[in-house]
């Protein structure tokens, strides 16, 4: 644990098989590469207050 490893993606799967390939390309080594990879999902919405 410890690493910040950024990506982007328009879907939710598309950003999980993004995730996926980043670790795989930052951690070349197969034996230090992590088992588990946490998501963090935070969603900023605004939301009109006329339309309540």
């Amino acid at each position: 644990m410890g690493y910040s490893i950024f990506t982007e993606a328009e879907t939710w799967d598309e950003l999980r098989n993004k995730v996926l390939e980043a670790v795989t390309v930052h951690f070349d080594d197969a034996t230090t590469r992590p088992r588990l990879v946490q998501m963090h999902y935070v969603k900023d919405e605004l939301i009109p207050v006329e339309a309540a």
